[in-house]
């Protein structure tokens, strides 16, 4: 009978490069979700600090294994802050265990 299991989980995706950096300098907000043939097309928004940020939170999209493409649909610069949005194409495929 097994009394206990050890259970590791590995997740390879872009958000996780965001974690350490609060709501206050980057917010990424996916909005619309379109799934077709085990991909998704995502329209999303970001709200950086500066374009220093906007350019590095796109850069680590880029590089996700499952991201295809990323595009910049329009670019608002504000006193404060830039705002941007993003057309993504996701992979889906391999994520859900029982699909084939």
């Amino acid at each position: 009978m097994i009394k206990s299991y050890v259970l590791n989980l590995s997740h390879n995706d872009w958000s996780l490069r965001t974690h350490g950096i609060g709501e206050d300098k980057l917010k990424v907000v996916m909005s619309r979700r379109i799934p077709y043939n085990g991909k998704e097309n995502v329209i999303g928004e970001i709200y950086a600090e500066s374009d220093f940020l906007l350019k590095e939170i796109i850069k680590t999209m880029k590089r996700s294994r499952r991201v295809n493409e990323v595009n910049l649909i329009d670019i608002v610069k504000t006193k404060n802050d830039v705002r941007a949005t993003i057309h993504v194409n996701v992979d889906l495929k391999g994520l859900n265990p029982f699909s084939r």
